[in-house]
């Protein structure tokens, strides 16, 4: 196995905690020439079995890794902005001018960023580096979108 092509393919699939499905279908298929057995369990875990062929008891290993990533779920949608809430932890400041991908039917390119701090709300000006919205490179209004429905890598 060349894991150098493996590790590309998981670190630019979509995995934002509770959808990691993309994430999940890669993990099935690099395990599948090497276990006897691959299968999910109901919280969505991977897990594939290797039986040794030594006497018994033979030693038992487990690899475990996380598949998911932090990201974004939308919180309200106005006037062209999507509002967002954290999924995940990470530090609010590294966010703004980050490209993001929006989750919906088909997958949106978008833009994070933040209104200048003279238009921002009080709350905001005392703290500019809280970006809470997302602004989009292309000019198509979300209408019809459900905030629930959203969610952003």
């Amino acid at each position: 196995m060349d894991i150098v092509p493996l590790l590309k393919r998981l670190s630019e699939a979509h995995g934002v905690s509770g959808y990691e499905h993309d994430v999940r279908a890669i993990v099935q298929e690099a395990f599948q020439p090497f276990a006897d057995e691959v299968r999910t369990d109901t919280l969505g875990n991977v897990i594939a079995v290797r039986r040794g062929t030594g006497p018994e008891p033979r030693p038992t290993v487990m690899l475990a890794a996380h598949m998911d990533e932090i990201g974004l779920i939308v919180s309200e949608i106005e006037d062209g902005f999507l509002h967002f809430e954290q999924v995940g932890g990470y530090d609010d400041r590294v966010l703004v001018c980050q490209e993001v991908i929006v989750h919906v039917r088909r997958r949106l390119p978008g833009v994070i960023g933040s209104r200048p701090r003279m238009c921002s709300a009080a709350a905001n000006a005392r703290n500019p580096s809280r970006p809470r919205s997302c602004w989009w490179t292309w000019d198509c209004p979300p209408r019809g979108w459900r905030s629930s429905s959203v969610w952003a890598t």
